[in-house]
C-alpha cells in the first residue's frame, strides 16, 4: 500500500483548464473537449466532490468509500485497518513512549485522547465500506465500460464490518489495565485556555479531574452505531441485493450480526461489564427508535426486523436471569432495565396500531 501519486491529477487540471483550444465555435471545439473529457475516468484522474466525501444532513448520504478524506493511500480499506491495528499496538508501547522520569503523566492522557479520536475516526471510515457503492462521473461512450454505481464487492465489506465486530463490539475491545487508566492525569492548563466551558462542564455535572473511559465510550458508541443503523445505509445494503448476482451482505445478516456481538454475554452466560453496558444500552436506544418513532427514510422491513430482534432480545434476557439467579447486581439491574424498556417499547407500538 503506498501514497497515491499526484501529478498526474494536477496534470489532469491543467489540461481541462489551460489547454488552448482553436476554433471560432463552440462547435469547432468539441473534439478536443470531448478527448479532454473521456479521459475523466480514468484511475488517476478520478475525482470526488464534497458531497461525496461527506455526509450532508442527517442521513449517509456519501455512499462511495474509495472517496475519504484524511487518506492519501492507494487502498483506504487496507490503510483503516493498518490504523486500527496500528493503534492497538501503540495502546501497549503508550507508557515506554510518553512517560519518562520527571514527566507529567499529562502527555500520557493527551496522547491517549488523541489516539482514541483517531480510533474511532477509522471506525467510521470502516463503516462506509458497508453498503458502499462506488460511483463514477462515466458518460455514455466513455473508454471502458463502466456503469456510473457498482456496489462494493462482498468480500469488502464483510472485512469492515469484521474488523468493527472485533475491535469495537467484542467483550474484550477496550481491556485496559485499570492501572493505566488511572495514570492519565489531567491537563491543568486546559483551564485557563477554557475557562468558560469548565464553568459549564462543572454546572452540569461534566468536569472531572479522573479520567473517564466510559465517558468516551458512550460518546463514540452513539456516533458509529448512528453509522451503522442509518436508514440510507440499511436501504442500500437492502437494495444492494438486487443490484449484484454475486455473494453479498444481506440486510437480515447484518442486523443479526450486529444483534449477535452486541449481546454476547446473554449467550456465554457471562457478567455485563461496565463498557458493555454503555455499548447495550445505546444498542437498545437505536433500535427502539426504529420501532417507537422511525426516521422517514427506515423501511418497513427494518421496522419489522427490529421489533423481532427486540422480542427475541427479552426472551433471552428473561431466559439468562433465569438460569443465573445469582449474577451481580448491576448486571441483574442491567438487563431488568433493558427488559422494562423493550416491555414499555413494545406496549407503546401495540397501543399505537390499535389506535
Amino acid at each position: 500500500m503506498g501514497r497515491r501519486p499526484l501529478v498526474p491529477g494536477i496534470i489532469g487540471l491543467l489540461n481541462n483548464g489551460y489547454t488552448p483550444i482553436e476554433g471560432d465555435t463552440l462547435e469547432d471545439e468539441l473534439p478536443v473537449l470531448n478527448k479532454i473529457a473521456s479521459r475523466s475516468t480514468e484511475p488517476e484522474l478520478i475525482y470526488g466532490t464534497d458531497e461525496d466525501a461527506y455526509d450532508f444532513g442527517l442521513f449517509s448520504t456519501s455512499i462511495d468509500p474509495v472517496c475519504m478524506t484524511n487518506d492519501l493511500s492507494d487502498d483506504p480499506l487496507a490503510y483503516s485497518v493498518q490504523e486500527v491495528d496500528r493503534l492497538k499496538d501503540l495502546w501497549q508501547q503508550f507508557e515506554d513512549r510518553a512517560l519518562f522520569e520527571g514527566k507529567s503523566y499529562v502527555y500520557l492522557r493527551r496522547a491517549f485522547e488523541s489516539s482514541l479520536s483517531r480510533y474511532f475516526r477509522a471506525m467510521s471510515r470502516l463503516a462506509k465500506w458497508i453498503g458502499g457503492i462506488y460511483h463514477t462521473r462515466t458518460h455514455v461512450g466513455d473508454p471502458g465500460t463502466a456503469l456510473p454505481f457498482k456496489v462494493v464487492e462482498y468480500d469488502k465489506q464483510r472485512h469492515a464490518f469484521d474488523i468493527i465486530k472485533a475491535n469495537l463490539l467484542s467483550p474484550d475491545a477496550f481491556a485496559f489495565d485499570p492501572a493505566f487508566i488511572q495514570k492519565l492525569q489531567i491537563d491543568r492548563f486546559f483551564e485557563f485556555l477554557y475557562l468558560d466551558e469548565l464553568i459549564r462542564g462543572m454546572n452540569e455535572g461534566r468536569f472531572r479531574l479522573d479520567f473517564s473511559l466510559s465517558y468516551y465510550l458512550q460518546m463514540f458508541y452513539q456516533r458509529i452505531l448512528s453509522m451503522l443503523y442509518d436508514p440510507l445505509r440499511l436501504q442500500r445494503i437492502q437494495d444492494n441485493e438486487i443490484m449484484t448476482k454475486e455473494e453479498k451482505l444481506t440486510l437480515s445478516d447484518y442486523l443479526s450480526e450486529l444483534y449477535t456481538a452486541t449481546w454476547q454475554e446473554l449467550k456465554e452466560g457471562k457478567p455485563v461489564g461496565t463498557y458493555r453496558r454503555v455499548l447495550q444500552r445505546e444498542y437498545l436506544n437505536k433500535v427502539t427508535s426504529f420501532v417507537l418513532k422511525p426516521p422517514p427514510p427506515t423501511s418497513q422491513d427494518v421496522i419489522a426486523v427490529c421489533r423481532y430482534q427486540l422480542k427475541e432480545l427479552d426472551k433471552s434476557i428473561k431466559d439468562y436471569l433465569s438460569r443465573y439467579p445469582n449474577a451481580d447486581l448491576m448486571t441483574r439491574a442491567h438487563l431488568e432495565s433493558c427488559s422494562d424498556i423493550i416491555t414499555e417499547t413494545l406496549k407503546a407500538v401495540y397501543s399505537k396500531t390499535a389506535k
